[in-house]
Parts: structure tokens; sequence; C-alpha cells
């Protein structure tokens, strides 16, 4: 078995192209159960982000060629120490827009919680590996404290274009993990009215309430409030914000992928609007090299931990394999002892049986260390089938 990333992200095609293959939340646990379905596939989960499309796969030689025709499009295959080292650096925040963000834990987290029924053992172990990394990283570089979400670039961005939003009104679409962040921070930044619009009531009371805000509906037809601030965050497969329902000079920040904010909207005047595409660029170069590379060596040491426990656990079954068959030998040999030796009393036989286990132990002890170390270096496959060989227990390996 292996590990694979198969996906594309901001680095490589338009944000434009990612609004395409976007993958409806309806639409998930039936394309990953086809995923995991799909021959050499042992289990799969996809991570999506406003700036990524990645799907992460468990399998063998076949997984590959599988995922690609159940995709229906030409991913970025990354395979084994790439595929770890890359979940690992994406959960440091080292390969998002906005480096270091710290949301990406918990989109990951989300991601794993979501492909339950389809993750293996393998992936669960990834991912593991992958948070710690991220960890890490946060608590030992600065860009644990530098580090920027894509939601408080843009309200950077809006603070700088409104000159601020003391006494502003700000409304939200949306009031999940990033309507929530762009709520809070309206409020930190003295915002003078925030209206909160979601289709469902109680997450929108709920950050309403927290926010000192207003809950203005679901807004989903309609002339939109009038506002200085509009910050959409929704997943809609159209355009939540067109230009019929805007009323009047505003600054819209659109951070939903598929966009959430009609493209006519930009025309109107008084209206500026940024969306996640011109976050990109606004952040592009922006980051600290002697922080990042330290966050790079973090990686690199819990990708090499990760590998080494991969090659040790694929000795533990020859290993068992190998200590079971001496077992049962021991346990062979005293029955024809004692067969032999009828007259030995009850505590020869136990001390008779106990030497020859430890016999046993100690002519095992060294080959399976030795073993288990091998296992770890380059090449290691190799030991593990020359042991099994000269054993006889092929079919362990």
């Amino acid at each position: 078995m292996s590990i694979l990333c198969a996906g594309l992200t901001y680095e490589h095609v338009p944000i434009g192209v990612l609004e395409r293959l976007a993958v409806p939340d309806e639409q998930r646990p039936d394309l990953l159960r086809r995923l995991r379905d799909a021959p050499g596939v042992d289990g799969v989960f996809l991570l999506a982000t406003c700036n990524r499309l990645e799907f992460y796969a468990d399998g063998d030689t076949r997984a590959p060629a599988a995922l690609e025709r159940a995709l229906d499009w030409h991913p970025l295959v990354r395979r084994e120490v790439c595929a770890v080292e890359h979940l690992c650096s994406v959960a440091g925040g080292l390969e998002s827009m906005a480096l270091g963000e710290r949301e990406i834990a918990g989109q990951l987290r989300r991601a794993v919680r979501a492909a339950a029924e389809s993750m293996s053992p393998e992936l669960h172990r990834l991912v593991r590996t992958a948070l710690r990394a991220g960890r890490r990283v946060r608590a030992e570089t600065d860009l644990g404290t530098a580090g920027l979400s894509l939601a408080g670039a843009g309200m950077d961005l809006a603070v700088r274009y409104l000159h601020g939003l003391a006494g502003r009104a700000v409304l939200v679409i949306g009031a999940g993990e990033v309507g929530r962040a762009v709520a809070r921070r309206a409020r930190a930044l003295g915002a003078g009215r925030i209206l909160i619009a979601n289709r469902g009531r109680t997450a929108a009371d709920r950050l309403a309430a927290e926010v000192g805000g207003v809950v203005a509906g679901d807004l989903s037809q309609g002339p939109l409030p009038r506002c200085d601030l509009m910050v959409t965050a929704v997943r809609a497969p159209e355009p939540v914000v067109t230009a019929g329902r805007v009323t009047g000079p505003a600054f819209v920040l659109d951070l939903g992928l598929p966009r959430n904010v009609a493209p006519e909207v930009r025309t109107l005047p008084g209206v500026r609007v940024a969306d996640i595409e011109d976050l990109g660029r606004h952040l592009a170069g922006r980051g600290l090299p002697e922080e990042v590379e330290r966050a790079r060596a973090i990686v690199a040491e819990e990708v090499a931990a990760h590998l080494t426990e991969g090659h040790e656990r694929a000795a533990v079954p020859l290993i068992t394999a190998l200590r079971g068959q001496a077992g049962q030998v021991v346990a062979d040999e005293v029955v024809r002892l004692h067969r032999r030796l009828p007259g030995l009393d009850e505590r020869a036989r136990r001390e008779t049986e106990t030497a020859i286990r430890r016999v046993a132990g100690r002519l095992l002890h060294e080959p399976t260390i030795r073993a288990k170390r091998l296992s770890a270096t380059p090449g290691g496959a190799r030991y593990l089938d020359a042991l099994a060989h000269l054993y006889g227990l092929e079919e362990t390996t």
C-alpha cells in the first residue's frame, strides 16, 4: 500500500478552474464512496478549501489511474514521500495563500470527519502526522503568530479601502467558520452595525448574539441591506450577490468558492469587489524566509519519523509470524520431551520448558531487532524478504 495525493491548488491553476471543479457538499459522500470502491484504493478523503481541491488516498499501484478515471479531470499526483511531505506542509500553513494560516488544521480535521466511512488506518496515521507537524510549526516558529487567514487578509484590505471600520455598517452573508471570523474581526475593529445573514437561523442567532449584531434573515432574494462592507462566505453553486441586489456604494469581499458575487457587480459605480484571486495577488511575496526555512525543517523531521514508523510497522507481521513459528516449535519439542521422559516431576517439566523457551527467545532477539531496524533503511523491504525466505514465511511479506 502507498499514499498518494491527487488534486490541484491555486498554485497550479486559476481560481476559476478550482471554482468549476468544486464538489458540492451534498455530492461528496457519494463521490468518496465511488473513489474508495475504485480498484486498488483502500481509503480516501477530500481536502477542499477556497484555494485547493485535493484527494488523499491509500492504495496500490492501480490507485492513481483509478482516481483519474473517477474524477474525469487530470489532477497533479504526488506519491509516497512527496504526498506525506505535502500534507504536512499544508497542515503547517506553508502551502496557503496566506502563509502560516491557522484555519487549515480545523479544515483538515473536518475533512477527515466527513470521510469517516472511507478512511483507512494508514490515512488516519498520515493525518495524525500532518496535524502534529502543523502544531509544531505554529508553536516553534513565528509563522504561528504572524500567519494571516484569507479572511483576515481580506478584512485588512477592506479596512485600508474604507479607512477603518469604526461606525461602519457590515453585512456578513454566511455564519460558518469564515463568517464567524469576519464578524468577530468586524466587532474588534469597532464596526457600528453588524448584520448577519444565513440560511440557518440558529447559527445566525448564535453569531449575532456573540458579536452584538442583528440577524437579517437568509436574504436569499431581493435587495440587500445598504452597508459599507459586505462579506460573503457561503457554499452555493451560483452567485448569491448579483448587480440588481446591491443597493449603494460598498466594499464587497467575496470569500466563497465557487464565487458568491456575480462578475457584473464589479461594474457598479462606487462598488469595489475583492475575491480570493484578488487576495492571492495581494498576499503574493509576503513571507518570513527564515521562519519558512525553520518550518520546512520541522516538516522534514516529521516526514522522516512518519516514514521510519511505517517501515518498522511493515516488519511487525513478519516478526510476529517468526515468533509464532518459534513458539510452535518449542511447544512441539516440549511435548516430545515429556513423552520421552515421563518420569519428570512437575517442577522439572516447568524448568525444562522455561529453559527451551528462553533459548528460543535469545536466538530470535537479535534477528528481530535487526529486522525492525533494517526495515527503516533504504531497501529495507529486501531484508524482510530475505528473512522471510530463510524461515519459510514468504506469505507474511
